[in-house]
């Protein structure tokens, strides 16, 4: 009916979906990712509406904190999906593998559609004719498998001979859960497109 719910009718539902989730088995992986994409939803609406002006915001134009605590919501959320998959994966069992990819692939869809909340730092600079890419992310947080990978910002520049060259990246985790990133480079790489890639694991 085009309405938007006012912010006490979020924070009710965000309360019942939060005791729901909490009664819930771990058994019950599909109840327990809608109560958590629910759950969500509530936390997102809270930051990005603006009750006043009956407004939602988008996310770049939230303040530093609001931005910071709608990340750390989601991180949270995410982290106590993957500890029970996670726990499925070390129990193994009579567990049926198809639920439990299906479930990792909604949750890796969770990822990709929470980049922009999720991420730290990603961008590029020139010093000294040399780029340099800085892309952090959380270790939890790269989706598994190529198909579902995150997708970095393009770095633009030109070589010493004046051509426009992109390179773009691409991150994701595989079935050992290390991390694949995959660059690609608008022209041949040559002496004028070198790379140097450095990972560090906090």
């Amino acid at each position: 009916n085009d309405i938007l719910p006012s912010l006490s009718k979020i924070n009710d539902v965000n309360l019942k979906a939060t005791e729901a989730f909490n009664s819930l088995s771990d058994k019950d992986v599909d109840k327990k990712l809608q109560m958590s994409k629910l759950r969500l939803f509530c936390m997102s609406y809270e930051v990005l509406f603006n009750e006043e002006t009956k407004t939602v915001k988008s996310f770049e134009f939230l303040e530093p904190n609001e931005k910071q605590y709608l990340s750390d919501c989601i991180c949270s959320e995410i982290a106590t999906l993957e500890e029970i998959y996670s726990g499925k994966t070390k129990k193994r069992g009579p567990y049926n593998m198809e639920k439990y990819k299906s479930f990792i692939d909604e949750v890796d869809q969770i990822k990709r559609l929470s980049y922009s909340a999720i991420k730290k730092e990603d961008f590029a600079c020139e010093h000294n004719g040399k780029i340099s890419k800085y892309w952090t992310l959380n270790k939890n947080l790269v989706p598994e498998g190529e198909e579902d990978a995150l997708e970095g910002l393009d770095c633009t520049f030109k070589t010493s001979q004046s051509n426009e060259v992109t390179i773009t990246f691409r991150v994701y985790t595989d079935l050992s859960n290390i991390w694949r990133v995959e660059v690609v480079s608008s022209e041949a790489f040559s002496a004028d497109i070198a790379l140097s890639i450095c990972v560090l694991e906090r």
